[in-house]
């Protein structure tokens, strides 16, 4: 169990570094007389498990192979996503903020479809 907790503190450190200050507002680049600043947005996630075991397992079907057994188990995952939101321009006639359009994939619009399509299965099939 010690062995998940530092494989999550490793991850949740890693996360940290990604989801900084200068990375939601970025560096300013100067462009024909007003300056740029990107501005994003970071969504970050993270899993963890682990496992142990010891005594007789089964190996396949229901048949236990005497002797076998033992184990330990771990894991984890983690990702971080920046995605630019916006860009503020500061220029001679004051400051303005451009937001930039979230285009959305098939995936994202299907996803967005499936707690209708339940509904509609339910209703359809009396439950």
């Amino acid at each position: 169990m010690q062995q998940v907790q530092q494989i999550i503190e490793q991850v949740t450190n890693s996360l940290g570094d990604v989801a900084q200050s200068d990375v939601v507002v970025g560096a300013p680049l100067e462009v024909g007389g007003v300056t740029l600043v990107p501005i994003s947005r970071v969504s970050a996630g993270f899993g963890g498990a682990g496992g142990e075991g010891e005594g007789d397992m089964p190996s396949s079907g229901k048949k236990k192979v005497e002797g076998t057994g033992a184990g330990r188990g771990g894991g984890s995952a983690g990702g971080a996503v920046v995605r630019p939101v916006a860009v503020a321009v500061f220029g001679a006639d004051g400051v303005e903020i451009l937001p930039i359009a979230e285009k959305q994939g098939k995936l994202a619009k299907l996803l967005d479809q499936i707690p209708d399509l339940i509904e509609r299965f339910k209703e359809s099939h009396g439950k």
